[in-house]
């Protein structure tokens, strides 16, 4: 029995020692080698090989140079002619009627003149202030109105107001000068002037009104 029980361990031992030897082999044969094993078993410590991962090959891009765009000439070498910016076309203006116009210009002036020229008749002797203001104001709408350019179907009509406004600035002087006189008798000749006035200039209004047009 003791030459079974020395056998059996030299058995054991020796398997030991297999297994021991086999580990050693297989981690000198690959690269994940072990150092403290290979102490244990007295061999001298390898360096293991560093694994080199292979450079990708790449291909550098070519460098594109910048392009750049021809200034645009003309067929014959010369530089083109700026655009021209779109012109509007401009709105046709609205047409005035010569009538209406003459008629917008003048009928105001009639009213005022009227005024003025009642205005003397009715307080020229008793008002010496107001009668110098009311015959300079006829003396303006006069020329206003002398300025006015009828249409040819109202030539007639103007005429007429313009024959009582040239009364009226008469009858405003004779008035004037009739109340720095102090005399009775020339402002009753200046009124009965102003009224022939006021009359022609009725009859001018009047035709204005009546004109063919």
């Amino acid at each position: 029995m003791p030459e079974l029980r020395s056998f059996l361990i030299g058995v054991v031992v020796g398997g030991v020692l297999l297994g021991i030897v086999a580990i050693a082999l297989g981690a000198f044969s690959g690269d994940d080698y072990d150092p403290v094993v290979a102490r244990l078993l007295g061999s001298p410590v390898a360096t293991a090989t560093p694994r080199v991962t292979p450079a990708l090959h790449t291909t550098a891009l070519p460098t594109l140079a910048p392009t750049t765009q021809p200034s645009p000439t003309q067929t014959d070498g010369t530089a083109p002619e700026p655009t021209k910016e779109p012109t509007s076309t401009p709105e046709p203006q609205p047409t005035v009627d010569p009538i209406d116009l003459y008629l917008a210009i003048i009928q105001p002036i009639i009213g005022d003149l009227d005024a003025n020229v009642a205005f003397l008749i009715g307080q020229g002797s008793s008002n010496p202030a107001g009668s110098t203001l009311a015959a300079n104001t006829i003396k303006d709408l006069a020329a206003r109105m002398a300025s006015a350019s009828p249409p040819a179907c109202l030539s007639t009509a103007h005429g007429t107001l313009i024959q009582g406004s040239n009364q009226a600035v008469a009858a405003a002087d004779q008035l004037l000068a009739a109340l720095s006189a102090s005399s009775g008798g020339l402002v009753q000749v200046a009124l009965t002037a102003m009224a022939t006035a006021r009359s022609t200039l009725g009859s001018g209004t009047a035709a204005v009104s009546s004109a063919p047009c």
